[in-house]
């Protein structure tokens, strides 16, 4: 069985970074994954697992736009070379798509949300949800059901994986010191990152008015904020204004997330809006990092009040910094939280189980449409 894993882009971000991950261990276990995409960074990842990548012209964030059906057009040509059996699509560019290759050469199709979806006319006309749709956390599914009415057995929960063994990379002494040169982090700094692209709904604005409460009692906290996007001049005017630019590191985006979170002692994500999962919370957690993140979304599945982290409010600085200080003060609450992060992704989140589950749900797919 071939499955065509089906997304807009690879550039570097969540759903990108899933399809990537589930393509390289499906082709680890023996399976034989195709992907296609409008190409970026992460193709590389691919080609080095011996993943065969396909570029079509689906870069587009409207699902009627011409580049659906100029992809549809390639799209039939690979599924008939590649004798592929089911299509499995990441965005609603890429459902659509597999809605129309559907019709037109009878392979069936699954989908993956990965958010919360606001209810447009377009989507109540056109749901093209697949023969299933598995939802990345429980607030997903629970939108699936309740608001687009999609069938309790059609919708599945089935939560983000992650390879742990992946992200547990800690640096060399040598390689940290040269990196935390080059970044401009002092060895005594503690670092409080988030990864994240730089958009107002992941709630950099709020992490950055936390910065003046944090320092005036830990003048030795440094914070590494690492991503890419347009608000990104917002954030960083943001930070002359309240004259914090000095203790705050920003960087581009990373491929290689074990260098930033090889630096990083707390890790912070503080969305403001339902955020579906947040894959960069589980590299944290991977990585051994106590995490301090806002409650909105399926962020709760993941981050155990106390236990591997703290849950505050949204739009919160003080709540914020807070929970901050308490990890800078405490060592060793930091290195427990840390622990126990790696021991709840491992548990609970392991890339090998959602492949088994994806795989039973390929195989019943296929056996029920065809």
């Amino acid at each position: 069985m071939k499955v065509l894993l089906l997304t807009t882009h690879l550039n570097i971000g969540g759903i990108s970074t899933y399809v990537v991950n589930l393509a390289c261990k499906l082709k680890q276990q023996g399976k034989e994954p195709v992907v296609a995409s409008s190409g970026g960074v992460l193709v590389a990842r691919l080609e080095k697992e011996g993943v065969t990548h396909y570029t079509i012209p689906i870069k587009t964030k409207n699902a009627a736009h011409p580049k659906v059906l100029f992809s549809v057009l390639q799209l039939m040509e690979i599924i008939k070379k590649e004798g592929v059996g089911i299509v499995h699509a990441h965005t609603r560019v890429a459902q659509v798509a597999a809605a129309l290759l559907r019709r037109f050469t009878k392979v069936p199709y699954i989908t993956t949300c990965h958010g919360i979806y606001k209810r447009h006319l377009f989507r109540r006309l056109f749901p093209c949800w697949g023969a299933r749709v598995t939802a990345i956390s429980e607030p997903v599914r629970e939108s699936l059901v309740n608001t687009f009415k999609v069938a309790k057995n059609q919708a599945l929960l089935l939560p983000n994986g992650i390879d742990v063994d992946s992200y547990n990379k800690s640096l060399s002494d040598k390689d940290k010191k040269g990196l935390k040169d080059f970044f401009g982090l002092r060895h005594e700094d503690i670092v409080v990152g988030s990864i994240a692209r730089m958009e107002e709904v992941k709630g950099y604005q709020y992490l950055i008015r936390a910065v003046p409460y944090v320092i005036k009692n830990n003048p030795n906290a440094k914070f590494f904020l690492v991503g890419e996007g347009k608000y990104k001049p917002t954030l960083l005017k943001l930070a002359e204004e309240l004259k914090v630019t000095e203790h705050i590191v920003f960087a581009d985006a990373m491929e290689d997330v074990n260098i930033p979170l090889g630096l990083i002692d707390v890790f912070v994500h503080p969305p403001i809006y339902e955020e579906g999962f947040g894959l960069c919370i589980l590299e944290g957690m991977s990585s051994k990092k106590p995490v301090v993140v806002t409650n909105v979304g399926g962020i709760y599945m993941m981050v155990k009040d106390g236990l591997n982290g703290f849950l505050v409010p949204p739009r919160d600085p003080q709540a914020l910094a807070e929970k901050i200080s308490q990890l800078i003060d405490d060592a060793p609450l930091r290195d427990q939280m840390g622990e126990e992060g790696q021991r709840i992704a491992i548990e609970q989140f392991s890339l090998e189980g959602l492949c088994g589950k994806l795989n039973g749900t390929y195989e019943e797919v296929m056996e029920l449409c065809n």
